[in-house]
């Protein structure tokens, strides 16, 4: 899968941040949650017309804003799925990846049904005696511990595939702080394969 990560990094032009977000992503260890990257890639030019973007620019701190909102979304999605929370109509969006959601009910449906049951296998296993238990509880799905870790990297401020952005100078995927930084900085548009 492939997504489109926004990368803060101090630097003092465009190609100076892109170069800075290549030594430091390619400096990493293997084994980080991508398997390649490409500055652009599939988002090719998406800050307006250009992979990076200084914080001067006038849709700068949009973006920002946009990215905690997006953030927030995946929280409530995570929680409810840890929870067993009943998903409204509402909150199911119109679309998905650009595709129209062409029956809001069955989707709701699906999705409640869905965090009820991984609600219950998370519930299950927290109220083992032991790890043994635990692990011979015959788990109906397994996904219910991808969302819980999902979930526990996102509040932890963990760089993963659903956060959508990191300021690698400070390492936190907490846009609210960028605001903090002095200096010129660029929001750089890397597309992650995972």
């Amino acid at each position: 899968m492939h997504t489109l990560h926004l990368i803060l990094v101090q630097a003092e032009d465009e190609e100076d941040a892109i170069t800075t977000v290549i030594s430091i992503l390619d400096s990493l260890p293997e084994g980080q949650w991508w398997d390649w990257y490409e500055v652009g890639g599939r988002w090719n030019d998406c800050l307006d017309g250009k992979n990076a973007m200084p914080s001067n620019h006038p849709d700068f701190d949009t973006i920002l804003k946009n990215i905690n909102e997006q953030q927030n979304r995946t929280f409530r999605e995570l929680t409810a799925c840890a929870t067993g929370r009943t998903v409204t109509e509402d909150e199911i969006p119109d679309t998905i990846f650009g595709l129209p959601v062409s029956d809001k009910t069955f989707t709701t449906g699906r999705i409640n049904e869905q965090n009820s049951g991984y609600a219950a296998t998370i519930q299950e296993m927290l109220h083992a005696d032991s790890l043994d238990e635990a692990r011979d509880i015959p788990f109906i799905d397994q996904m219910a511990f991808w969302h819980l870790g999902k979930l526990v990297k996102l509040v932890t401020d963990s760089w993963f595939s659903d956060s959508w952005y990191c300021d690698i100078d400070e390492w936190t995927c907490d846009p609210r702080k960028a605001t903090e930084r002095d200096g010129a900085t660029f929001l750089v548009a890397v597309d992650f394969h995972f």
